[in-house]
């Protein structure tokens, strides 16, 4: 509750506790907090304690009843939801399994819209941010549209938003090239019925268990004739109608 603090400080030091000078008087970072597991999980639950201690004073008060709406009260209390459990013996630490989705999980007190996702082995924490860039033949590149999304939105999920903003503006192209993300049978078939735009770019390598194991047929091993509409199989057969 530092923010603003100006305006109920009178309450706070009513309510505050003496060992949280020493425990808040610094921002918390990895840096900071204990190397072993078991103490880390003490001071989560310390902390805990602490914002279930402060929630109930607000809740039980009655000359200070304005501070339930204050976005700083109400952001720790949304917080303190997803974290802990509510428990007669302080706070306990949701396991992370217990914890909501990524698109729901709240990861900074300062920004409450900014999300955790993860691309491979690196973690980050914030938004992504989409770059649509002209690139005809002996022509200057121009950026015709910058979009800003949650970090937890797949990029096969902007790809239509994005053409339908380059529509609105009147820039749509004939052709998008795009990377492996934005690949997928549906987003081709219905940014093209749509938009009468060709989706360009390499398709998902097959990762499926069929591609792994000896003997079994992926789906590169089959091949499409569009124009017969007919599957020629690995063994050199042909679907039938």
């Amino acid at each position: 509750m530092k923010v603003g603090q100006g305006q109920y400080l009178d309450w706070l030091i009513e309510h505050v506790k003496p060992e949280w000078s020493k425990r808040y008087r610094s921002c918390f970072s990895n840096f900071r907090m204990p190397k072993d597991e078991k103490l880390r999980l003490e001071l989560a639950e310390e902390i805990g304690a602490d914002g279930r201690y402060l929630l109930e004073k607000v809740d039980e008060s009655t000359s200070h009843v304005w501070l339930r709406d204050v976005l700083v009260v109400k952001t720790i209390r949304y917080i303190w939801v997803q974290q802990y459990h509510a428990s007669e013996k302080g706070g306990p630490w949701r396991k992370d399994q217990e914890l909501p989705p990524s698109a729901l999980l709240f990861q900074s007190s300062y920004d409450m819209e900014a999300r955790h996702s993860k691309k491979k082995n690196i973690g980050r924490v914030g938004y992504k941010v989409y770059f649509t860039e002209n690139c005809d033949y002996n022509q200057p590149n121009i950026l015709l549209e910058i979009k800003t999304t949650s970090d937890t939105l797949t990029d096969r999920e902007v790809l239509e938003d994005i053409h339908a903003h380059l529509a609105e503006k009147k820039v749509l192209p004939n052709q998008h090239i795009v990377d492996k993300g934005y690949v997928y049978a549906e987003s081709i078939a219905n940014n093209q019925e749509i938009y009468q735009i060709d989706i360009v770019g390499p398709p998902i390598p097959d990762t499926s268990w069929a591609s792994k194991e000896p003997g079994r047929f992926g789906y590169s091993d089959f091949s499409i004739d569009w124009e017969s509409k007919s599957v020629l199989y690995p063994t050199g057969q042909k679907s039938l109608d």
